[in-house]
């Protein structure tokens, strides 16, 4: 059985931007909060736009920095410097471990 929608498209439509726009908020709040923290990330592939590299951490969190493009496929020890909101920018780490700049397996 299906029940009529009685919710016009204007209210979906609003409710929905409120939602998002929430998430969004909440979203910001916490990764400004990560800001000059340490992560290991595993450098993916060259970003979009511009010359940096996109790299991601073990909680999925996209970090945007600048290096060679030999790391990619490897561990790096960043510190986010920045937030757009739900993307990073990073800086490599000045104390990097070893361990963390083999290749990805």
């Amino acid at each position: 059985m299906r029940i009529k929608d009685h919710v016009p498209e204007e209210v979906k439509t609003e409710r929905i931007g409120r939602l998002i726009a929430a998430v969004r908020h909440v979203a910001r709040q916490k990764n400004i909060g990560l800001v000059g923290t340490t992560h290991e990330v595993l450098v993916e592939r060259p970003a979009k736009r511009g010359d940096l590299l996109q790299a991601r951490t073990r909680t999925n969190k996209i970090a945007l920095l600048e290096g060679p493009e030999e790391w990619i496929g490897s561990y790096r020890r960043v510190r986010f410097t920045g937030t757009t909101g739900s993307t990073f920018t990073a800086w490599r780490s000045k104390r990097e471990n070893r361990e963390l700049v083999a290749p990805w397996q």
